[in-house]
């Protein structure tokens, strides 16, 4: 059975819960890691933090409408990129530059995931 993010990453969990919680995240955060230590997840689950409907102390409910249309790579304020074949290309960093002008959609915050 595959660990969740709280059991595989429990500091960075609690940590990231508590500036949540506290309103103190900052613009921008880097995680990096081997590959499987979660880095995505934990992402997701930070974005899940600061829009879920449920939250409690900074902590996802991993349930509500705001959770589940992040896990499922669904939500206008949350935008993530991956890259295309080896590489982020051009296009897509293009589309990185247009949205970081924009507001967002359903609230005045927004989530931008970088995949390498």
């Amino acid at each position: 059975m595959k660990m969740s993010i709280t059991e595989r990453q429990p500091f960075l969990t609690k940590h990231f819960a508590k500036l949540i919680r506290e309103n103190k995240l900052v613009h921008a955060y880097l995680l990096s890691g081997a590959e499987g230590t979660g880095k995505i997840e934990l992402a997701k689950w930070i974005a899940k933090g600061i829009f879920c409907l449920n939250s409690q102390n900074g902590v996802p409910c991993l349930k509500c409408s705001e959770c589940n249309r992040i896990e499922n790579n669904n939500h206008p304020d949350v935008v993530t990129i991956m890259p295309d074949g080896l590489s982020i290309k051009v296009e897509q960093i293009r589309y990185l530059k247009s949205e970081f002008n924009k507001s967002g959609v359903e609230s005045d915050r927004k989530v931008f995931i970088i995949q390498d």
